[in-house]
C-alpha cells in the first residue's frame, strides 16, 4: 500500500470517527440543543450589556456577566411569568364564562329576523344561520384558547425539567458570554470554511435574532398593549387575554391583529352597540394596524432581509417544532440557511 493510499485511508477513518463522535454527542444532548441554542442567541443579543458591565466593573467577567444575568431575570423573565399568568387566567375566565353570554346575546339577536342590522351583507341569507356561524366560531375561539392555556401553562406549572432546562440556559449563557469570543475564534480552525465565512454566518445569526425580538417582540406587544386597552375601555372582558392574542397575531403579515378586533367590532355593530363598534375599528385600523407600518423599520431597520412570508412559515413552524421558541429559532433557522446559500454562491 503507498502513502497516499494510508494518507487517504487514515482521513476517511478520522471523518467516520469525527462523524460518528459528533452524532454520539447529539444523542446525549438532545434534551438541550434547544436551552443551549436559546444560550447562545441571548449572549448575543446581550453581549453590548456585558462589554458596558466590563468597563464599570473594571473588567471582571463573572461579575459582569452575573449582572447581564440579573437584568434578564429582572426585566424580561418574572415580569414574563406575572404576565403569563395573567393571561392564563383570564382565558380560563373568558373560555368558562364569556362564551356561554355571547351565544346567548347572539343567538338572541339572530333568531328574530328584524333584530339584525339592515345594513348587515346578505342578512336574508345569514338569518337561517345564525347559529351554525356562530357555533363554528365559537369552536375555533374555544380551540385557540386551549392552545393558548396549554402552551403557557408550562411556564408557570414549576416542571422539575422546565426549571433544569432554565438553569441550563443561563448557565450556558454565563459561559457564552464570558469565553464565547474565544471559543468562536477556535470553532472556523475545525471546520472548512474560513475565519470571514464563519463571522459572516454568526453576525447574521445574531442580526436576525435582533430583528425577530424587535419585530416579533415589541411591536407584538405594542399592538397587543393597543387593543387591550380598547377592550379595556370598551368593556370587553378578558382584555389582557385578548391583548395577548393579538400579539401572537401580529406575526402575520398584513391582516394581523385584525383577526382579533375586526370580528369584536362586527359583534358589536350587530348587538346594535353602534358607538363602540365604530370606535373599534377606527382605533384597529387608524392605530393598532398601522404600529407596523410605521415602527418595524424603526425597530428592524435593516437587520434582516427575509421576506414576510418566510417569516411568516418559519415562526409558525418554529412553535410547531421548537415551542415558544420557535419565533426566534424559526427565522434564525431560515437567516442562517440565506447566508450559507449566499457563501455556496459566491465560492462557485
Amino acid at each position: 500500500m503507498n502513502t497516499s493510499s494510508k494518507q487517504k485511508q487514515h482521513r476517511y477513518f478520522i471523518i467516520s470517527l469525527f462523524i460518528l463522535a459528533l452524532l454520539l454527542l447529539l444523542i446525549v444532548i438532545k434534551e438541550f440543543i434547544i436551552p443551549i441554542l436559546m444560550a447562545m442567541l441571548l449572549a448575543g443579543l446581550f453581549h453590548p450589556y456585558y462589554q458596558k458591565f466590563l468597563v464599570l466593573t473594571k473588567g471582571k467577567q463573572s461579575l459582569s456577566s452575573a449582572l447581564v444575568i440579573l437584568m434578564f431575570l429582572l426585566v424580561i423573565v418574572i415580569p414574563s411569568f406575572f404576565m403569563v399568568a395573567e393571561i392564563i387566567h383570564q382565558a380560563s375566565y373568558v373560555s368558562g364564562k364569556i362564551f356561554p353570554f355571547i351565544e346567548t346575546q347572539f343567538l338572541a339577536t339572530g333568531k328574530t329576523h328584524n333584530s339584525l342590522p339592515k345594513w348587515l351583507p346578505f342578512k336574508e341569507e345569514l338569518v337561517p344561520y345564525t347559529e351554525e356561524i356562530f357555533s363554528k366560531l365559537s369552536n375555533l375561539i374555544e380551540s385557540i384558547t386551549s392552545i393558548i392555556i396549554s402552551s403557557l401553562s408550562s411556564l408557570t406549572q414549576g416542571t422539575l425539567v422546565f426549571f433544569f432546562n432554565f438553569f441550563v440556559t443561563l448557565y450556558a449563557m454565563h459561559y457564552f458570554l464570558t469565553d464565547g469570543k474565544s471559543l468562536l475564534e477556535k470553532v472556523p480552525n475545525y471546520l472548512p470554511i474560513t475565519h470571514q465565512e464563519f463571522r459572516k454566518i454568526t453576525t447574521q445569526a445574531v442580526s436576525i435574532s435582533k430583528a425577530t425580538l424587535k419585530g416579533a417582540f415589541l411591536i407584538g406587544i405594542i399592538q397587543g398593549s393597543l387593543v387591550g386597552v380598547a377592550f379595556a375601555v370598551i368593556g370587553i372582558p378578558g382584555a389582557v387575554f385578548w391583548g395577548a392574542v393579538s400579539a401572537l397575531f401580529s406575526l402575520i403579515p398584513s391582516v394581523g391583529t385584525a383577526i382579533v378586533y375586526v370580528p369584536v367590532a362586527i359583534y358589536l355593530l350587530i348587538t346594535h352597540q353602534i358607538t363602540a363598534g365604530v370606535g373599534l375599528l377606527i382605533w384597529g385600523f387608524g392605530i393598532v394596524s398601522s404600529v407596523d407600518n410605521v415602527l418595524r423599520p424603526y425597530f428592524v431597520g435593516k437587520d434582516t432581509q427575509i421576506p414576510d412570508i418566510l417569516v411568516l412559515i418559519s415562526t409558525l413552524g418554529g412553535i410547531g417544532l421548537f415551542g415558544i421558541t420557535g419565533i426566534i429559532v424559526g427565522p434564525v433557522i431560515v437567516g442562517l440557511f440565506m447566508t450559507i446559500a449566499k457563501i455556496y454562491k459566491a465560492s462557485n
